[in-house]
Protein backbone atom coordinates (compact mmCIF):
# COMPACT_ATOMS: atom_id res chain seq x y z
CA UNK A 1 0.00 0.00 0.00
CA UNK A 2 1.43 3.05 -0.96
CA UNK A 3 0.49 6.34 0.75
CA UNK A 4 0.14 9.61 -1.67
CA UNK A 5 0.92 13.00 -0.78
CA UNK A 6 -2.34 15.72 -1.26
CA UNK A 7 -1.34 18.91 -3.42
CA UNK A 8 -1.76 20.77 -0.20
CA UNK A 9 1.28 19.27 1.36
CA UNK A 10 3.98 20.90 -0.87
CA UNK A 11 3.81 24.68 -0.36
CA UNK A 12 6.10 25.27 -3.64
CA UNK A 13 3.43 22.83 -6.13
CA UNK A 14 2.74 24.89 -9.00
CA UNK A 15 4.69 27.82 -7.34
CA UNK A 16 8.29 29.36 -8.61
CA UNK A 17 10.62 29.77 -5.99
CA UNK A 18 11.45 33.22 -5.24
CA UNK A 19 14.08 35.42 -7.08
CA UNK A 20 16.39 37.32 -5.40
CA UNK A 21 14.70 40.92 -5.90
CA UNK A 22 17.47 42.72 -8.02
CA UNK A 23 18.90 45.91 -7.19
CA UNK A 24 16.91 48.94 -7.30
CA UNK A 25 18.60 52.28 -6.21
CA UNK A 26 15.39 53.84 -5.67
CA UNK A 27 14.82 52.15 -3.03
CA UNK A 28 18.08 51.58 -1.32
CA UNK A 29 17.84 52.86 2.28
CA UNK A 30 20.87 54.89 2.09
CA UNK A 31 19.11 56.61 -1.08
CA UNK A 32 16.56 57.29 1.55
CA UNK A 33 18.46 58.73 3.94
CA UNK A 34 20.32 61.18 1.63
CA UNK A 35 17.38 62.16 0.07
CA UNK A 36 15.92 62.76 3.97
CA UNK A 37 19.01 65.06 4.77
CA UNK A 38 18.75 66.95 1.55
CA UNK A 39 15.28 67.84 2.30
CA UNK A 40 16.27 68.61 6.03
CA UNK A 41 19.11 70.93 4.44
CA UNK A 42 16.64 72.81 2.19
CA UNK A 43 14.01 73.00 4.83
CA UNK A 44 16.52 74.22 7.31
CA UNK A 45 18.84 76.71 5.16
CA UNK A 46 15.23 78.49 4.38
CA UNK A 47 14.37 78.69 7.75
CA UNK A 48 17.19 80.03 8.85
CA UNK A 49 18.40 82.36 6.45
CA UNK A 50 16.70 85.38 7.96
CA UNK A 51 19.35 84.82 10.89
CA UNK A 52 22.18 84.70 8.26
CA UNK A 53 23.06 81.06 8.69
CA UNK A 54 23.16 78.45 6.45
CA UNK A 55 21.94 74.78 8.40
CA UNK A 56 26.05 73.11 8.26
CA UNK A 57 26.82 76.06 9.91
CA UNK A 58 24.12 75.72 12.41
CA UNK A 59 25.50 72.09 13.23
CA UNK A 60 29.12 73.42 13.50
CA UNK A 61 27.45 76.30 15.91
CA UNK A 62 24.78 73.94 18.03
CA UNK A 63 28.59 71.89 18.63
CA UNK A 64 30.51 74.45 19.51
CA UNK A 65 27.55 75.97 22.29
CA UNK A 66 27.64 72.43 24.19
CA UNK A 67 31.93 72.65 25.15
CA UNK A 68 34.39 75.28 25.97
CA UNK A 69 36.60 74.83 23.08
CA UNK A 70 36.88 72.02 20.38
CA UNK A 71 39.92 71.41 17.77
CA UNK A 72 38.75 71.67 14.10
CA UNK A 73 39.12 68.05 13.18
CA UNK A 74 37.18 66.79 16.44
CA UNK A 75 34.37 69.61 15.46
CA UNK A 76 34.75 68.09 11.47
CA UNK A 77 34.26 64.58 12.87
CA UNK A 78 31.28 65.44 15.14
CA UNK A 79 29.36 67.40 12.51
CA UNK A 80 29.78 65.32 10.06
CA UNK A 81 31.23 66.99 7.70
CA UNK A 82 35.04 67.07 5.79
CA UNK A 83 37.68 69.10 7.60
CA UNK A 84 38.14 71.15 5.08
CA UNK A 85 34.71 72.74 4.66
CA UNK A 86 34.90 73.35 8.47
CA UNK A 87 38.11 75.24 8.23
CA UNK A 88 36.64 77.04 5.36
CA UNK A 89 33.12 77.19 7.23
CA UNK A 90 35.17 78.43 10.51
CA UNK A 91 36.80 81.06 8.65
CA UNK A 92 33.44 82.83 7.62
CA UNK A 93 31.84 82.16 11.09
CA UNK A 94 35.46 83.45 12.53
CA UNK A 95 35.13 86.27 9.96
CA UNK A 96 31.60 87.08 11.09
CA UNK A 97 32.25 87.63 14.43
CA UNK A 98 30.62 84.17 15.75
CA UNK A 99 33.74 81.88 16.65
CA UNK A 100 37.12 83.04 17.49
CA UNK A 101 40.24 80.92 17.46
CA UNK A 102 42.50 80.34 20.11
CA UNK A 103 46.18 80.16 19.76
CA UNK A 104 48.18 76.54 19.44
CA UNK A 105 52.04 76.98 19.10
CA UNK A 106 52.78 75.40 16.13
CA UNK A 107 49.41 73.61 13.90
CA UNK A 108 46.76 76.12 13.12
CA UNK A 109 44.17 73.06 12.44
CA UNK A 110 44.83 72.19 16.24
CA UNK A 111 43.68 75.47 17.45
CA UNK A 112 40.54 75.80 19.70
CA UNK A 113 37.62 77.00 18.39
CA UNK A 114 35.06 78.75 20.38
CA UNK A 115 31.74 80.20 20.52
CA UNK A 116 31.88 84.18 20.53
CA UNK A 117 29.00 86.02 22.90
CA UNK A 118 27.66 86.76 19.29
CA UNK A 119 27.96 83.25 18.50
CA UNK A 120 26.06 81.93 21.14
CA UNK A 121 23.34 84.46 20.67
CA UNK A 122 22.62 83.43 16.66
CA UNK A 123 22.53 79.17 18.14
CA UNK A 124 20.06 80.50 20.83
CA UNK A 125 18.20 82.09 18.36
CA UNK A 126 18.16 79.10 15.57
CA UNK A 127 17.04 76.46 17.97
CA UNK A 128 14.30 76.82 18.14
CA UNK A 129 13.71 76.50 14.30
CA UNK A 130 15.68 73.55 13.79
CA UNK A 131 14.25 71.97 17.04
CA UNK A 132 10.54 73.06 15.53
CA UNK A 133 11.33 71.14 12.23
CA UNK A 134 12.28 68.22 14.01
CA UNK A 135 9.13 68.08 15.54
CA UNK A 136 7.26 68.66 11.97
CA UNK A 137 9.18 65.87 10.78
CA UNK A 138 8.22 63.54 13.87
CA UNK A 139 4.60 64.58 14.00
CA UNK A 140 2.10 61.44 14.79
CA UNK A 141 4.70 59.51 15.94
CA UNK A 142 3.92 58.00 19.69
CA UNK A 143 7.14 58.40 21.66
CA UNK A 144 7.59 54.22 21.36
CA UNK A 145 7.93 55.12 17.92
CA UNK A 146 10.52 57.74 17.90
CA UNK A 147 12.30 55.66 20.51
CA UNK A 148 12.34 53.14 17.80
CA UNK A 149 13.16 54.74 14.84
CA UNK A 150 16.15 56.38 16.94
CA UNK A 151 17.56 52.77 18.05
CA UNK A 152 16.90 50.97 14.54
CA UNK A 153 18.63 54.51 12.63
CA UNK A 154 21.72 53.85 15.68
CA UNK A 155 22.02 50.13 15.23
CA UNK A 156 22.16 51.14 11.05
CA UNK A 157 24.64 53.22 11.31
CA UNK A 158 26.46 50.63 13.82
CA UNK A 159 25.97 48.31 11.20
CA UNK A 160 27.34 50.65 8.57
CA UNK A 161 30.45 51.47 10.60
CA UNK A 162 31.23 47.79 11.14
CA UNK A 163 31.12 46.72 7.58
CA UNK A 164 33.67 45.41 5.66
CA UNK A 165 35.28 47.83 3.12
CA UNK A 166 37.00 45.11 1.37
CA UNK A 167 34.86 43.43 -1.40
CA UNK A 168 34.11 39.21 -0.26
CA UNK A 169 32.60 37.03 -3.07
CA UNK A 170 31.43 35.04 0.27
CA UNK A 171 28.15 35.73 1.71
CA UNK A 172 28.36 37.59 5.57
CA UNK A 173 26.86 35.58 8.18
CA UNK A 174 26.40 36.19 11.41
CA UNK A 175 24.61 38.70 13.65
CA UNK A 176 26.47 42.11 13.37
CA UNK A 177 26.14 44.09 16.63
Amino acid sequence: MSIKKSPSASPLRGKKPKAARPFDPSDWPIAWMARAERQHARNATTLLAPLGMHHREFRVLSLLAKVDAMPISELAELAVLERPTVSKMIDRLQAEGWVERGEHAYDRRSSPLALTAIGRAKVDAAAPIVEGLLREYQHGMSPTERDHFMAVLKAFYQRVQQARTIPSTEPRMGKVD
